[in-house]
Protein backbone atom coordinates (compact mmCIF):
# COMPACT_ATOMS: atom_id res chain seq x y z
CA UNK A 1 0.00 0.00 0.00
CA UNK A 2 3.00 2.48 0.89
CA UNK A 3 4.46 1.46 -2.27
CA UNK A 4 1.11 2.40 -4.43
CA UNK A 5 0.90 5.85 -2.45
CA UNK A 6 4.47 6.34 -3.23
CA UNK A 7 3.98 5.70 -6.76
CA UNK A 8 0.69 8.15 -6.64
CA UNK A 9 3.11 10.92 -5.56
CA UNK A 10 5.36 10.28 -8.56
CA UNK A 11 2.83 10.53 -11.28
CA UNK A 12 1.70 13.94 -9.71
CA UNK A 13 5.27 15.43 -9.43
CA UNK A 14 5.28 13.81 -13.65
CA UNK A 15 1.90 15.50 -14.27
CA UNK A 16 2.83 18.49 -12.57
CA UNK A 17 5.59 19.69 -14.54
CA UNK A 18 4.24 18.31 -17.78
CA UNK A 19 1.34 20.29 -17.19
CA UNK A 20 2.98 23.89 -16.53
CA UNK A 21 5.20 23.16 -19.35
CA UNK A 22 2.11 22.45 -22.13
CA UNK A 23 0.04 24.92 -20.48
CA UNK A 24 2.76 27.87 -20.89
CA UNK A 25 3.73 26.85 -24.84
CA UNK A 26 -0.05 26.48 -25.65
CA UNK A 27 -0.11 29.83 -24.33
CA UNK A 28 3.03 31.10 -26.39
CA UNK A 29 1.41 29.53 -29.53
CA UNK A 30 -1.57 31.45 -29.07
CA UNK A 31 0.34 34.64 -28.73
CA UNK A 32 2.40 33.89 -31.58
CA UNK A 33 -0.16 32.60 -33.98
CA UNK A 34 -2.22 35.67 -33.21
CA UNK A 35 0.85 38.27 -33.82
CA UNK A 36 2.26 36.34 -36.69
CA UNK A 37 -1.20 35.89 -38.29
CA UNK A 38 -0.60 32.01 -38.72
CA UNK A 39 -3.91 30.37 -38.19
CA UNK A 40 -2.63 26.90 -38.38
CA UNK A 41 -0.24 28.26 -35.20
CA UNK A 42 -3.26 29.02 -33.71
CA UNK A 43 -5.02 25.64 -34.72
CA UNK A 44 -2.34 23.71 -32.95
CA UNK A 45 -2.45 25.98 -30.02
CA UNK A 46 -5.85 24.01 -29.76
CA UNK A 47 -4.71 20.82 -30.04
CA UNK A 48 -2.25 22.07 -26.65
CA UNK A 49 -5.27 23.24 -24.78
CA UNK A 50 -7.01 19.44 -25.49
CA UNK A 51 -3.87 18.17 -23.89
CA UNK A 52 -3.83 20.70 -21.38
CA UNK A 53 -7.12 19.53 -20.49
CA UNK A 54 -6.53 15.95 -20.58
CA UNK A 55 -2.98 16.69 -17.90
CA UNK A 56 -5.23 18.32 -15.85
CA UNK A 57 -7.73 15.59 -15.36
CA UNK A 58 -4.99 12.99 -15.13
CA UNK A 59 -3.56 15.19 -12.29
CA UNK A 60 -7.01 16.01 -10.65
CA UNK A 61 -7.51 12.03 -10.55
CA UNK A 62 -3.47 11.22 -9.14
CA UNK A 63 -4.23 14.02 -6.53
CA UNK A 64 -7.67 12.38 -5.48
CA UNK A 65 -5.62 8.95 -5.15
CA UNK A 66 -4.02 10.56 -2.36
CA UNK A 67 -6.54 12.41 -0.48
CA UNK A 68 -8.49 11.64 2.28
CA UNK A 69 -12.76 11.97 1.35
CA UNK A 70 -14.67 13.73 3.88
CA UNK A 71 -17.44 11.59 5.77
CA UNK A 72 -20.72 13.43 4.37
CA UNK A 73 -18.86 12.32 0.74
CA UNK A 74 -18.54 8.71 0.56
CA UNK A 75 -16.86 8.65 -3.08
CA UNK A 76 -15.22 12.02 -2.26
CA UNK A 77 -15.25 14.55 -5.12
CA UNK A 78 -14.59 11.98 -8.15
CA UNK A 79 -17.56 12.82 -10.29
CA UNK A 80 -15.58 16.01 -10.79
CA UNK A 81 -13.44 14.39 -12.97
CA UNK A 82 -16.59 14.22 -15.47
CA UNK A 83 -17.64 17.67 -15.39
CA UNK A 84 -14.38 18.48 -16.33
CA UNK A 85 -14.67 16.11 -19.21
CA UNK A 86 -17.61 18.05 -20.01
CA UNK A 87 -16.46 21.29 -19.61
CA UNK A 88 -13.40 20.71 -21.99
CA UNK A 89 -15.81 19.33 -24.79
CA UNK A 90 -17.53 22.23 -24.65
CA UNK A 91 -14.94 24.74 -24.82
CA UNK A 92 -13.04 22.25 -27.23
CA UNK A 93 -16.33 22.09 -29.54
CA UNK A 94 -16.27 25.95 -29.68
CA UNK A 95 -12.56 25.89 -30.41
CA UNK A 96 -12.41 23.11 -33.34
CA UNK A 97 -15.93 25.20 -34.99
CA UNK A 98 -13.84 28.33 -34.90
CA UNK A 99 -10.76 27.06 -36.60
CA UNK A 100 -12.63 25.34 -39.40
CA UNK A 101 -14.36 28.23 -40.32
CA UNK A 102 -11.21 30.79 -40.60
CA UNK A 103 -9.19 27.98 -42.62
CA UNK A 104 -12.00 27.56 -45.15
CA UNK A 105 -11.41 31.83 -45.26
CA UNK A 106 -7.90 31.61 -45.29
CA UNK A 107 -8.54 28.81 -48.28
CA UNK A 108 -10.74 31.10 -50.38
CA UNK A 109 -8.84 34.47 -49.18
CA UNK A 110 -5.43 33.71 -48.59
CA UNK A 111 -2.99 36.37 -46.20
CA UNK A 112 -1.27 38.43 -47.94
CA UNK A 113 1.88 37.53 -46.02
CA UNK A 114 2.23 35.68 -42.69
CA UNK A 115 5.94 36.10 -40.57
CA UNK A 116 6.64 32.37 -41.40
CA UNK A 117 10.23 32.35 -39.40
CA UNK A 118 8.53 32.63 -35.47
CA UNK A 119 5.85 30.16 -36.58
CA UNK A 120 9.17 27.94 -38.12
CA UNK A 121 10.93 28.03 -34.30
CA UNK A 122 7.74 27.93 -32.41
CA UNK A 123 6.47 24.65 -34.05
CA UNK A 124 10.06 23.51 -33.54
CA UNK A 125 9.61 23.98 -29.92
CA UNK A 126 6.58 22.28 -29.76
CA UNK A 127 7.95 19.18 -31.67
CA UNK A 128 11.03 19.15 -29.43
CA UNK A 129 8.55 19.68 -26.78
CA UNK A 130 5.77 17.44 -27.31
CA UNK A 131 9.16 14.62 -27.52
CA UNK A 132 9.97 15.30 -24.51
CA UNK A 133 6.41 15.04 -23.12
CA UNK A 134 5.84 11.68 -24.71
CA UNK A 135 9.60 10.61 -22.41
CA UNK A 136 8.01 12.18 -19.70
CA UNK A 137 4.72 9.93 -19.75
CA UNK A 138 5.80 6.70 -21.29
CA UNK A 139 5.45 3.78 -19.65
CA UNK A 140 2.74 4.62 -17.18
CA UNK A 141 0.70 2.10 -16.28
CA UNK A 142 -2.46 3.89 -14.50
CA UNK A 143 -5.39 4.89 -17.08
CA UNK A 144 -5.28 8.44 -16.94
CA UNK A 145 -1.51 8.30 -17.36
CA UNK A 146 -1.97 6.03 -20.66
CA UNK A 147 -5.16 8.78 -21.63
CA UNK A 148 -2.62 11.92 -21.60
CA UNK A 149 0.41 9.53 -23.02
CA UNK A 150 -1.75 8.81 -26.34
CA UNK A 151 -2.90 12.29 -26.34
CA UNK A 152 0.91 14.22 -26.36
CA UNK A 153 1.29 11.69 -29.39
CA UNK A 154 -1.22 12.74 -30.83
CA UNK A 155 -0.32 16.58 -30.46
CA UNK A 156 3.02 15.48 -31.70
CA UNK A 157 1.15 14.80 -35.72
CA UNK A 158 -0.14 18.25 -35.04
CA UNK A 159 3.11 20.28 -34.27
CA UNK A 160 4.54 18.56 -37.52
CA UNK A 161 1.63 19.60 -39.62
CA UNK A 162 2.40 22.77 -38.40
CA UNK A 163 6.24 23.10 -38.90
CA UNK A 164 6.40 21.63 -42.42
CA UNK A 165 3.77 24.18 -43.51
CA UNK A 166 5.38 26.88 -42.30
CA UNK A 167 8.62 25.66 -43.66
CA UNK A 168 6.84 25.65 -47.65
CA UNK A 169 5.46 29.48 -46.78
CA UNK A 170 9.08 30.31 -45.68
CA UNK A 171 10.22 29.43 -49.08
CA UNK A 172 7.68 29.87 -51.26
CA UNK A 173 5.52 32.75 -50.01
CA UNK A 174 2.24 30.75 -50.65
CA UNK A 175 0.09 31.41 -47.73
CA UNK A 176 -2.85 29.27 -48.71
CA UNK A 177 -0.69 26.56 -46.98
CA UNK A 178 -1.45 27.72 -43.61
CA UNK A 179 -5.54 27.89 -44.00
CA UNK A 180 -4.75 23.76 -45.20
CA UNK A 181 -2.83 23.43 -42.19
CA UNK A 182 -5.10 24.82 -40.29
CA UNK A 183 -8.20 23.11 -41.45
CA UNK A 184 -6.64 19.46 -41.22
CA UNK A 185 -5.98 20.18 -37.29
CA UNK A 186 -9.59 21.47 -37.39
CA UNK A 187 -10.50 18.30 -38.65
CA UNK A 188 -8.20 16.33 -36.41
CA UNK A 189 -9.98 17.68 -33.28
CA UNK A 190 -13.23 16.26 -33.89
CA UNK A 191 -12.19 12.34 -33.53
CA UNK A 192 -10.60 13.48 -29.77
CA UNK A 193 -13.75 15.59 -29.57
CA UNK A 194 -16.03 12.76 -30.20
CA UNK A 195 -13.95 10.51 -27.89
CA UNK A 196 -14.44 12.90 -25.06
CA UNK A 197 -18.22 12.88 -25.56
CA UNK A 198 -18.46 9.43 -25.46
CA UNK A 199 -16.21 8.92 -22.39
CA UNK A 200 -18.42 11.55 -20.47
CA UNK A 201 -21.76 10.06 -21.85
CA UNK A 202 -20.52 6.70 -20.63
CA UNK A 203 -19.68 7.70 -17.59
CA UNK A 204 -23.03 9.86 -17.08
CA UNK A 205 -24.90 6.47 -17.71
CA UNK A 206 -22.35 4.40 -15.94
CA UNK A 207 -21.48 2.13 -18.81
CA UNK A 208 -19.14 -0.52 -18.49
CA UNK A 209 -15.52 0.32 -18.81
CA UNK A 210 -14.19 0.01 -22.10
CA UNK A 211 -11.33 -2.21 -21.11
CA UNK A 212 -13.79 -4.71 -19.19
CA UNK A 213 -15.43 -7.68 -21.04
CA UNK A 214 -18.01 -8.01 -19.23
CA UNK A 215 -19.23 -11.88 -20.96
CA UNK A 216 -15.78 -12.61 -20.05
CA UNK A 217 -16.17 -11.05 -16.41
CA UNK A 218 -19.07 -13.51 -16.55
CA UNK A 219 -17.65 -16.14 -17.19
CA UNK A 220 -14.58 -15.72 -14.65
CA UNK A 221 -17.13 -15.79 -12.15
CA UNK A 222 -18.98 -18.94 -12.94
CA UNK A 223 -15.69 -20.71 -13.26
CA UNK A 224 -14.99 -20.26 -9.58
CA UNK A 225 -15.49 -23.30 -7.49
CA UNK A 226 -19.15 -23.13 -5.97
CA UNK A 227 -20.44 -20.45 -7.75
CA UNK A 228 -23.87 -21.57 -9.28
CA UNK A 229 -25.23 -18.47 -10.58
CA UNK A 230 -24.57 -14.50 -10.97
CA UNK A 231 -27.61 -12.04 -11.26
CA UNK A 232 -28.13 -8.34 -10.97
CA UNK A 233 -24.31 -7.75 -12.04
CA UNK A 234 -23.44 -3.89 -12.52
CA UNK A 235 -19.80 -2.75 -13.03
CA UNK A 236 -19.13 1.00 -13.59
CA UNK A 237 -16.49 3.36 -13.04
CA UNK A 238 -17.09 6.55 -10.45
CA UNK A 239 -13.84 8.13 -11.92
CA UNK A 240 -10.48 7.24 -13.80
CA UNK A 241 -9.11 4.44 -12.33
CA UNK A 242 -12.63 3.53 -9.80
CA UNK A 243 -14.32 0.44 -11.13
CA UNK A 244 -17.05 -0.42 -9.09
CA UNK A 245 -18.84 -3.53 -9.05
CA UNK A 246 -22.18 -5.00 -7.75
CA UNK A 247 -23.79 -8.15 -7.93
CA UNK A 248 -25.89 -11.19 -6.44
CA UNK A 249 -24.12 -14.40 -7.03
CA UNK A 250 -25.87 -17.72 -5.93
CA UNK A 251 -23.89 -20.27 -3.88
CA UNK A 252 -23.55 -23.11 -1.48
CA UNK A 253 -21.59 -21.57 1.31
CA UNK A 254 -20.81 -17.93 2.11
CA UNK A 255 -16.86 -18.47 1.19
CA UNK A 256 -17.13 -19.10 -2.06
CA UNK A 257 -17.75 -14.83 -1.81
CA UNK A 258 -14.34 -14.33 -1.18
CA UNK A 259 -12.87 -16.72 -3.81
CA UNK A 260 -15.02 -14.12 -6.30
CA UNK A 261 -13.50 -11.17 -4.95
CA UNK A 262 -9.94 -12.54 -4.87
CA UNK A 263 -10.37 -13.52 -8.92
CA UNK A 264 -11.99 -10.05 -9.43
CA UNK A 265 -8.75 -7.91 -7.85
CA UNK A 266 -6.37 -10.40 -9.81
CA UNK A 267 -7.69 -10.47 -13.20
CA UNK A 268 -9.83 -7.36 -13.43
CA UNK A 269 -8.14 -4.71 -10.47
CA UNK A 270 -11.50 -4.16 -9.54
CA UNK A 271 -10.84 -3.38 -5.75
CA UNK A 272 -14.64 -1.84 -4.65
CA UNK A 273 -16.78 -5.14 -5.00
CA UNK A 274 -19.95 -5.65 -3.57
CA UNK A 275 -21.01 -8.84 -3.69
CA UNK A 276 -24.38 -10.74 -2.30
CA UNK A 277 -24.32 -14.11 -1.04
CA UNK A 278 -27.20 -16.18 -1.91
CA UNK A 279 -27.54 -19.85 -0.86
CA UNK A 280 -30.33 -20.45 -3.31
CA UNK A 281 -32.25 -18.89 -6.59
CA UNK A 282 -34.94 -16.27 -6.09
CA UNK A 283 -38.15 -17.67 -7.87
CA UNK A 284 -39.03 -14.25 -8.79
CA UNK A 285 -37.94 -12.92 -12.54
CA UNK A 286 -35.22 -10.29 -12.66
CA UNK A 287 -35.43 -7.44 -14.93
CA UNK A 288 -31.59 -7.82 -15.30
CA UNK A 289 -31.03 -11.03 -16.36
CA UNK A 290 -29.74 -13.96 -14.83
CA UNK A 291 -26.22 -16.13 -15.61
CA UNK A 292 -25.87 -19.95 -14.10
CA UNK A 293 -22.71 -21.81 -14.56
Amino acid sequence: MHEHVKHLHENRKVLKKVLALVFGFMLVEFLVGWLSGSLALFADAGHMFADSAALLIAFFAAWMATRRAPPEKTFGYLKIETLAGLFNCLILSGVAFFIVLEAVEKILKPAQSIATLPVVLVAALGLIINLFVVRELHGGKEIYMKAAFYEVIFDTAGSIIVLVSAAVMQFTHIYYFDGIAALILGILIMPRLVGLFKGVFDAILETVPNHIDLQKLIKDVLKVKGVKEIHDLHVWEIATGFVTLSAHVVAPKEEVIHEVEEMLHEKYHIWHATIQFEPKPLKEKLVHGRWQS
